[in-house]
């Protein structure tokens, strides 16, 4: 009985370590290398194994030069997932047979982390967004750069609170606070605190404002009202278009674009540094296009009794042009000064109905000085509306105005709890 028992013994010992052979030479091994985009080695790297033949999760750690090896693997079907902090995660498939080892290398993207926000907008200083005593939404420079629009508004139509409404190929009408209308000027906007509405009719046509795409570093929208710190053309909230500096962000960007109602679009971005405190930028865009047609019945009627009006013009066409320097000798001080011009020929509505748009010209000049809590700014808007009139009438539309500006503004801090901001804000309209 004793040697039945032994030879029991023997004989499943021996069935064991064959099953065990068997399955080792059946199963897989997988190897690889995790890199980043410049070639490196990512040590740490976490590499996961999913698949159906699996009973457990697999998976490894990627040493000092970046390789890996996990085994034994079944064979099958699986996908290899790599992440490591700082870095966008890869997955990818691979099948695995009896006994193959198999390599698999990957190559690992930087992706951007947003920690705490920072906005200017609501306190007209940089603070954290948690710590700005308004509501503040932010469209990034990533968000920006990744959607190509004809109007710098179409960034913020998506935020909570905002009404937008598109009236054609590039006009559109804003709102963050109370109804939405035409020929709107409710929105005090901004562009690098330089008021962005037309001087005299205080109309928001941002199809106006001379900034391309690749230029915008990021759009704050106040939602509230803001009259203690912009007065009272801010009680029905703040969009601040924030442009980059040419001090952080060298280099030549270029933009062609084709779309529907035979849309051509190009622009041009260009930064560069004369020494490395002054830097300087200069931009421009060009497109053209056809609006959405629609025959206006009055329109139609004044035409029949005066055949003298002129029908609807749909064809847009809009160039426009920046330059900027910046110069920083210090990291608290900062002079900056630029300017930029626009004409654009297209359709928007009044009050009195649509307006044909010809060679309407929006023209700036601005200089800022930021020292320490000290800001301060003199610029000049200002507009010629050309060959403009009204559709059905044909009145010509006369706005030959300007604006000019001149703001300072301090911040104090009394003891560690009290914050006191104070300046002067000097507007004249011809």
């Amino acid at each position: 009985m004793a040697l039945k028992v032994i030879g029991l013994v023997v004989v499943w010992s021996l069935a064991l370590v064959w099953g065990g052979a068997v399955a080792a030479q059946e199963a897989g091994t997988l190897v690889g290398v995790v890199l980043d985009s410049d070639g490196q080695p990512l040590p740490g790297a976490i590499i996961s194994v999913n698949g159906p033949e699996l009973t457990k999760n697999a998976g490894s750690l990627a040493d000092t030069s970046g390789a890996f090896l996990i085994q034994p693997l079944p064979s099958g079907l699986y996908d290899v997932e790599i992440s490591h902090l700082g870095y966008r995660n890869v997955v990818k498939s691979v099948r695995i047979g009896a006994g193959e080892t198999r390599d698999l290398n990957f190559v690992l993207e930087v992706a951007l982390i947003y920690l705490e926000q920072s906005v200017v907008t609501a306190s007209r200083t940089q603070e954290k967004a948690l710590d700005a005593p308004a509501s503040v939404a932010i469209v990034e420079g990533e968000e920006i750069q990744d959607r190509s629009v004809l109007n710098v508004s179409e960034h913020v139509r998506d935020l909570p609170g905002v009404d937008y409404a598109k009236n054609g190929l590039v006009q559109s009408n804003v709102v963050v606070r109370g109804f939405n209308n035409i020929f709107s000027g409710a929105l005090l906007t901004l562009t690098d605190n330089r008021l962005a509405s037309v001087p005299s009719l205080r109309l928001n046509a941002n199809n106006f404002i001379p900034v391309v795409n690749d230029d915008i570093e990021r759009i704050e929208v106040v939602l509230g009202p803001g009259s203690a710190l912009y007065g009272p053309n801010s009680a029905n909230g703040v969009m601040h278009i924030i442009t980059r500096s040419s001090l952080r962000s060298q280099g030549t960007s270029v933009q062609i674009g084709l779309g529907e109602r035979s849309l051509r679009k190009s622009s041009l971005r260009h930064a560069g540094t004369i020494t490395p405190h002054l830097g300087y930028k200069i931009s421009a865009q060009y497109y053209t296009g056809t609006d959405w047609k629609y025959d206006d019945p009055t329109e139609a009627a004044e035409r029949a009794a005066t055949p003298t009006l002129k029908a609807r013009d749909f064809d847009i066409k809009r160039q426009s042009a920046e330059l900027r320097f910046d110069y920083e000798p210090s990291s608290d001080l900062q002079f900056i000064v630029s300017g930029g011009l626009n004409k654009a020929d297209y359709i928007e509505l009044t009050g009195l109905g649509a307006g044909q748009g010809k060679d309407w010209a929006s023209n700036y000049a601005q200089a800022r000085l930021i020292y320490g809590n000290l800001f301060a700014q003199v610029f000049r808007n200002w507009s010629d509306a050309g060959d403009t009139f009204l559709l059905r009438s044909g009145t010509p539309i006369v706005d030959r105005s300007s604006i000019s500006v001149f703001q300072i503004q301090h911040r104090a801090s009394l003891k560690d709890r009290l914050k006191l901001t104070y300046g002067l804000d000097a507007l004249l309209t011809r």
